[in-house]
């Protein structure tokens, strides 16, 4: 749990800024890390992997927007080195 509310942390910083990949400078992530976008997304693929994986969803998926949020409201541990947020 802790990993993924630095990587949060980190990442959400990074898009004030306007670096969509700044999460994955703070070493919280992975290279191996699964990015798995919501299935009622068309047109992606099923998994991203590793940072620079992530960054090009955030930026496929956030292209068409003038501007964007985005806020946790919760984290939950869902085991087996799972977090669901």
């Amino acid at each position: 749990m802790e990993v993924v509310r630095r990587f949060l942390k980190a990442f959400l910083a990074g898009v004030e800024r306007g670096d969509v990949g700044g999460g994955f400078d703070s070493g919280a992530i992975a290279d191996d890390a699964e990015w798995i976008p919501a299935a009622e997304v068309p047109g992606l693929p099923p998994s991203y992997r590793g940072r620079y994986g992530f960054i090009e969803f955030m930026r496929t998926w956030t292209e068409d927007f003038d501007g964007w949020s985005m806020e946790v409201e919760r984290l939950i541990d869902a085991g087996d080195d799972r977090v669901v947020g």
